[in-house]
């Protein structure tokens, strides 16, 4: 059996821009006592484990329990938005939420791309003509997804700005000072035990907002990214942008064994937790699409919008007359479960 060390930083490597490098110097399987779960890194172990082994997504409602029992709490507002996530969920709760969030989008999500589309034309008409250097993520993709959101759920003024910060709410390992920090972030927007269907419409269309928010803007820069890198002196119109796509935002997603797991010489008793990891892929290698958007009934309903708006963003940088210089990226310090960009600086030249 592989044991990673305690005294590693095992949270240090999702920050990193490719956390393949440091995967591979990793066991397929290893096991974690910091985290007190198995790290599966490798995308072949990955696919067989998901594909042949009964796994259950961990229920948020039951470890908030827990911990408020151990703590002599109460639910906090944090505790509001984790519980109106289908991410968190299983059983009947799960259903709802997500059939919630299939009928918003089926309603809704046509003129949210049509917001966005709208969005990213009006950018990229604009931001080249100023300058020569663009951050891609503040003067692009962060406004277009911002009226996408906008358009599909309708949050609360000022609930986007907050939205990385309480997507921290899902990391096991914070401190009572990041916890209070989260938890004063979510107080405007998520109310204890509402009891009205107004404030429980409202809980939900800003949790969905924030769910929407950070994974599409950290999907679309990091695979811009990827595809930016090997395009450094070409100009933007001629290059391959069907080779493009959406990139793992997600850093990894914790799974139950409902059964006993093996894979090569490991074995996983049952009810141990298992951490499924992977790198800033192109998400349409198939373990890397598992773990993105999920599979079965976990399986993402916003995938197919995420989609749609990347290729409107594929299709408007293809007309662009211009030579890329150079690119750069970096994550913010803040970033564990869902890795969104700090920036995405491009430099291009004209004709």
């Amino acid at each position: 059996m592989s044991v990673l060390n305690s005294d590693i930083d095992f949270r240090g490597i999702y920050r990193m821009p490719n956390r393949k490098e440091a995967y591979s110097k990793l066991s397929p399987v290893t096991w974690v006592p910091a985290a007190k779960c198995w790290f599966v890194t490798d995308p072949e172990a990955i696919t067989k484990i998901m594909k042949n082994y009964e796994l259950e997504v961990i229920n948020m409602a039951d470890e908030l329990a827990l911990l408020s029992e151990a703590m002599g709490t109460s639910l906090t507002h944090t505790d509001t938005f984790l519980l109106s996530t289908a991410l968190t969920q299983n059983g009947e709760r799960h259903k709802k939420l997500r059939k919630a969030v299939v009928n918003t989008i089926r309603e809704k999500g046509p003129m949210a791309e049509s917001a966005f589309e709208t969005e990213i034309q009006n950018r990229l008409s604009d931001v080249f003509e100023q300058s020569s250097e663009v951050d891609l993520i503040a003067d692009v993709i962060v406004p277009a997804v911002r009226a996408f959101v906008q358009m599909l759920a309708d949050p609360d003024p000022g609930l986007v700005d907050r939205a990385s910060v309480l997507i921290g709410s899902f990391d096991p390992y914070l401190s009572l000072r990041s916890r209070q920090k989260i938890e004063e972030a979510a107080a405007g927007f998520f109310p204890i035990n509402p009891d009205d269907p107004e404030a429980k419409d409202r809980i939900f269309r800003n949790a969905l907002g924030v769910m929407a928010n950070d994974t599409m803007v950290g999907s679309m820069g990091i695979g811009l990214y990827n595809f930016f890198v090997s395009q450094i002196g070409k100009r933007v119109d001629q290059m391959p942008w069907s080779q493009a796509s959406l990139a793992a935002t997600v850093s990894f997603t914790d799974r139950i064994a409902m059964e006993t797991v093996k894979y090569g010489e490991t074995t996983i008793q049952k009810g141990g937790r298992i951490r499924f990891c992977f790198g800033v892929n192109d998400v349409q290698n198939q373990s890397d699409k598992t773990m993105m958007f999920g599979r079965g009934h976990h399986l993402c309903p916003g995938a197919r919008p995420a989609q749609n708006c990347f290729d409107i963003v594929k299709r408007e940088f293809s007309k662009l007359k211009l030579t890329l210089a150079n690119v750069d990226m970096a994550f913010s310090e803040d970033g564990f479960i869902a890795i969104v960009p700090d920036h995405l600086k491009i430099r291009v030249s004209h004709g």
